[in-house]
């Protein structure tokens, strides 16, 4: 970026907020029993160092580096690093196996490896060959002398070292050679066929999406995001870390999973983003709290019955505030301003639920290919049950088979070493083709209705779409897992795997196959299904279920 112009890359928003907001908290996370930050001058430095210890690594434009790590500050650092010196990151979720490492090694051939502890090394060994004469970066610090043997490997300390500390940086300069349309990131998705596939996105791509998102949904630089989702996800990426990032926002990193409710009671997040699944679990919590005794079911459900009215002051809302809301929204933290989910679909139910406690849930949509947010609700006027409006600068359409296509800056590049799938997914006239069904209703709400591949045809020729049925019956309190069968057959059919405990509480049954032979429990469900699928087709409720 040159001097006093506006800013167009990923990295020119991370320099104008380090010089901006150079006290602010970056980055939070747990060190022992007490939070750690790191202010943007910080951050600032440490990007610079280790951009100038990669370059010493041998790391130049369009390089690819790639970077296996759990959530923590190193990987924000690492990351904006690598596309300090235009080179390109290619993260990999550090569950994935070896041999998947593999794959996205092989095609990519990177220069550096960063690898963030001792499981991850391990299965970056297996795969050595693939490697060539990469460079292994360690984020941990506790390398043996065998750990050290038959690569190149450096610990995150010892790489900040390679070179002498102190003097200019030269971030301002590398700033100036990074141009919108450079790749800053190829990413690898599996995609409905199951084979991977490297989506390269430019600073332009995601840049447009993270300004689109902040002209709809309110970011402060007093803001504190939470750190769920892998980093590895564009979602988490995007919108998690990248939009901290342009508005000078902390980010809280658990870098241990099972401390997850203790992190966020402690770091007293304002954002958080996650998955549908989260918010289920913390929605089953609740009711399970809530049906403790008669008392406090009572209190419970009085407290719900009034909140749904939408009344946000007076004796009654003060007093269910402090007596059930309050305590809910202090497992959070008790500063929580509003939840993001994506990545799944949120059911209706859920986004009201959390409501009607005073804790709105914005569910958006989108794809890696679309860097990633196409449509969003908003705090003012979410509807549950869609993914809310396209964002500015996003266009999109529904084709007449009902596939949703998008267009906008926001769209890939095109997929990594692959020119024919690339084309395959894009019309004549410069449409994505998403893979996903919806329709757009009155005030030009999206609701997604399927996936295109995932239809079932009945031997009567209707389509139905499993993925919504499933949704809707998973929300039983009976139901742990659904699928939907019947492709060519008259009906539709459905196996059910069962919430054993609850439905044995409810029953006095024990054992698996007792409750799954029981005559009262299956017309129990039976009935359940048909009032849960009440409002569907009748060629999309269920005629038979296992």
């Amino acid at each position: 970026m040159a001097k006093n112009s506006t800013p167009q890359t990923v990295f020119d928003f991370f320099l104008e907020t380090a010089k901006k907001f150079p006290e602010n908290p970056a980055l939070f996370y747990k060190k022992g029993h007490h939070f750690e930050f790191i202010p943007y001058k910080r951050f600032y430095n440490l990007v610079g160092n280790l951009s100038l210890s990669l370059e010493k690594l041998g790391v130049k434009k369009g390089d690819r580096v790639v970077l296996i790590s759990e959530n923590r500050p190193e990987w924000v650092v690492s990351d904006l690093s690598v596309m300090s010196l235009g080179a390109i990151s290619v993260p990999i979720h550090n569950v994935l196996s070896a041999k998947q490492y593999q794959s996205i090694i092989k095609e990519t051939e990177p220069k550096i490896v960063i690898v963030s502890n001792k499981e991850t090394l391990e299965k970056v060994r297996e795969i050595k060959s693939s490697l060539k004469e990469a460079k292994i970066i360690y984020l941990d610090s506790d390398l043996s002398s065998s750990d050290r043997k038959g690569w190149e490997i450096y610990t995150f300390i010892e790489t900040l070292q390679l070179v002498p500390h102190g003097g200019d940086l030269g971030l301002d300069t590398r700033a100036e050679n990074l141009d919108p349309e450079d790749i800053l990131t190829i990413i690898y998705t599996s995609g409905t066929t199951g084979n991977f596939k490297g989506v390269e996105l430019t600073h332009k791509n995601i840049v447009s999406n993270i300004l689109s998102v902040l002209s709809v949904v309110p970011v402060y630089k007093t803001d504190r995001f939470l750190s769920i989702l892998p980093l590895s996800h564009v979602f988490e990426r995007t919108v998690g870390y990248y939009v901290s990032v342009f508005q000078g926002a902390a980010t809280s990193y658990v870098i241990d999973p099972l401390k997850l409710a203790e992190i966020a009671a402690e770091s007293k997040p304002t954002i958080i983003i996650a998955v549908p699944r989260l918010y289920e679990k913390v929605y089953e919590k609740i009711l399970e709290k809530a049906n403790t005794n008669i008392i406090t079911k009572t209190i419970f459900k009085l407290a719900f019955w009034y909140g749904k009215g939408g009344q946000k002051s007076g004796f009654l809302h003060r007093l269910f505030d402090k007596i059930v809301f309050s305590k809910i929204k202090n497992t959070f933290g008790g500063k929580v301003r509003f939840f993001v989910s994506g990545a799944a679909p949120l059911s209706s139910e859920l986004g009201e639920f959390f409501q009607t406690l005073g804790m709105v849930v914005l569910e958006g949509y989108g794809l890696t290919e679309t860097s990633p947010i196409v449509s969003c609700n908003r705090l003012e006027s979410p509807q549950f049950g869609t993914v809310g409006r396209p964002l500015p600068g996003v266009q999109v359409k529904i084709a007449k088979d009902k596939e949703i296509l998008v267009k906008g800056s926001n769209v890939m590049k095109g997929y990594y070493k692959n020119p024919f799938t690339t084309k395959e997914v894009f019309t004549k006239d410069g449409w994505f083709k998403t893979g996903d069904l919806g329709k757009l209703e009155r005030g030009g709400y999206l609701r997604i209705t399927g996936r295109k591949k995932e239809l079932i045809v009945l031997s009567t020729g209707k389509n139905v779409s499993p993925t919504v049925i499933e949704e809707k019956l998973e929300m039983s309190p009976y139901v742990n897992q659904v699928m939907i069968c019947g492709d060519g057959k008259k009906h539709i059919a459905g196996i059910i795997v069962p919430d054993f405990k609850k439905i044995g509480e409810k029953f006095k049954i024990r054992g698996k196959t007792r409750i799954c032979q029981d005559q009262k429990i299956l017309e129990c469900l039976k009935s359940e299904f048909e009032k849960i699928l009440s409002e569907f087709a009748s060629y999309e409720r269920l005629k038979k279920f296992v």
